[in-house]
């Protein structure tokens, strides 16, 4: 039989990615980028990192406390990611998030938007939340084709094909490097990395994949082991990860982004 979804569920795991996970990082300014403006209700001593709250088995039923605590209002607004440009928020945007009482934002459009910047955007939107829970910030930083933060104090990343090849150590060390810019500029969600296989001889047909090299590579067991490699990395920052796209698609030749 199947089983029956549940609101309160979905609730309280998006709630676990903002409210209830552990309290974004502050760190002092990075030489020669200007001050960085930390989120609300965070500190740390110049020169350290504030520390991070310990995962404990209370921490589920502490998210769906506070989920039910909201209103049906403030409830459905955590379900809610709404797009903003990571140039800067404007005035539209802004009145959205606001009346929407929206939990989480996606920044749009890759930018030479420097680090210091990308931190006080993320500052900007977290003063806009209406619930007693700070908005979550999303971002795809993949590498390659798709890296939306590009500008001072943001690693070009290389693409999912050469991160693919890489050893092991290099990868941590390297993946390490991109989730600390991440959390340094108050994004916490990381839409990356692409989990799907693309055969050797799809790779130049397979359009939303292959083509922009956003595939890890063509073995499964290797492309599972840089995958777990990049997840372990952000999670260590506390930027969360989502995999991307669904089974199969590192076969198709169709765009399915754009619909061509």
């Amino acid at each position: 039989m199947a089983k029956r979804f549940s609101p309160s569920i979905a609730l309280a795991a998006v709630l676990a990615l903002g409210a209830c996970a552990p309290a974004p990082i502050v760190y002092p300014p990075a030489p020669n980028m200007g001050s960085t403006t930390p989120s609300a209700g965070t500190s740390a001593s110049p020169g350290t990192k504030a520390s991070n709250q310990s995962a404990t088995p209370e921490a589920p039923r502490a998210c769906l406390a506070e989920a039910e605590a909201l209103s049906a209002e403030e409830q459905v607004g955590q379900l809610l990611m709404v797009g903003v440009p990571t140039s800067d928020l404007d005035s539209t945007t802004a009145d959205v998030l606001r009346s929407t009482k929206a939990g989480s934002v996606v920044l749009l459009g890759s930018s030479k938007v420097n680090r210091s910047d990308a931190a006080s955007l993320a500052a900007r939107v977290g003063a806009l939340s209406t619930a007693d829970i700070p908005v979550l910030v999303a971002a795809d930083q993949e590498g390659g084709e798709v890296q939306r933060l590009q500008g001072q104090g943001f690693t070009r990343i290389p693409d999912a094909v050469a991160q693919g090849q890489m050893n092991e150590t290099a990868f941590h060390s390297q993946s390490e490097t991109w989730a600390d810019e991440l959390a340094r500029a108050g994004v916490r969600f990381n839409l990356a990395p692409v989990a799907d296989v693309v055969p050797d001889d799809l790779a130049a047909s397979n359009a939303p994949v292959g083509q922009l090299k956003r595939q890890y590579g063509s073995d499964p067991e290797r492309v599972a082991d840089s995958v777990v490699t990049f997840v372990q990395s952000m999670e260590k920052a506390n930027v969360a990860s989502s995999l991307k796209h669904f089974p199969g698609l590192g076969k198709v030749k169709q765009n399915t982004d754009s619909g061509e």
